[in-house]
């Protein structure tokens, strides 16, 4: 299990940032009223995700889908942060309507 730690460092870096800087602004936003904008760019994030691990594997081998996941978790994560401040220090926070 030696070979296993290498990956398993970067994907746990991975994991630290899809929940440190990702989730949070993301759950957030949709907590304000944006979960069209939130599930549309999950769908978005989705594709590049698959096309960037495609392209990565090919040159990284396995290692490539968790260098992927970071750039796509940190490009989104400060997407939606810049969003949800921009949303929140304008004044323009409507929580959605619970039923």
């Amino acid at each position: 299990y030696v070979d296993a730690i290498e990956i398993s460092y970067i994907l746990w870096i991975m994991r630290g940032i899809n929940s440190g800087i990702r989730v949070i602004p993301m759950n957030m936003l949709a907590a304000i009223g944006k979960e069209k904008f939130v599930s549309i760019s999950v769908i978005v994030s989705c594709v590049v995700q698959t096309s960037l691990d495609y392209i990565l594997i090919k040159k990284m081998g396995v290692f490539g889908v968790a260098y992927g996941a970071i750039a796509v978790y940190l490009l989104t994560g400060i997407l939606y942060w810049v969003l949800l401040l921009l949303y929140t220090r304008n004044g323009k926070i409507q929580f959605a309507k619970v039923v």
